[in-house]
């Protein structure tokens, strides 16, 4: 689940709706994650707790959930 903190309309976001997939880099991986969708939860119940003010004083309220490519796995 990725707050998306400036909306739906970034050029990452439509990239990644388009594509269908992406890779997210982490310090310590690198994850492939597919089938983007939008989700909007006023309350960022889709989030950890301790996220959530942070993220409703911000006024987020949309996210875009992907899942981690299972027949690939992580590259690194």
């Amino acid at each position: 689940m990725i707050a998306l903190t400036y909306g739906r309309d970034t050029d990452w976001v439509r990239n990644v709706m388009a594509s269908g997939s992406c890779i997210v880099l982490t310090r310590a991986s690198t994850i492939r994650l597919h089938d983007p969708r939008i989700v909007t939860d006023p309350r960022a119940m889709l989030v950890p707790s301790p996220i959530r003010p942070i993220l409703r004083m911000a006024n987020v309220n949309q996210f875009m959930e992907l899942w981690p490519d299972a027949s690939r796995g992580e590259t690194e």
